[in-house]
């Protein structure tokens, strides 16, 4: 019994050894290179240059389709009353199916 352990013993100091000299090997043959603090810095600018480009972007869009909605629904409530009590019913009722919509299209994508 003791023989056994010494046996497995001696295979996992090998092991150890084999696998030791396996990671020198790769390290003299692909050095790690730690970049320098600079490099990440630039790179979290770059980052966060991209991100408040995209964020004025989008709320340029947003802006400007509230402007067209807010102005459409003025020019529609002031000419055609009639029209805006339409439009406004039209989209009451379409709103739970878009609700709706998006509640199923998110339980598809998590599935």
């Amino acid at each position: 019994m003791n023989n056994k352990k010494n046996v497995y013993q001696l295979n996992d100091d090998k092991t150890i050894t084999q696998i030791k000299k396996g990671f020198d090997e790769l390290e003299e043959q692909f050095p790690v290179y730690t970049p320098d603090i600079k490099w990440f810095e630039e790179k979290v600018k770059q980052n966060e240059q991209v991100i408040r480009k995209r964020l004025y972007k989008e709320l340029l869009m947003f802006w400007g389709v509230a402007l067209a909605i807010i102005a459409i629904g003025v020019v529609t409530y002031l000419q055609v009353p009639v029209m805006f009590i339409l439009l406004q019913v039209l989209v009451t009722l379409m709103l739970p199916a878009i609700v709706y919509y998006q509640h199923r299209k998110r339980q598809v994508i998590e599935e």
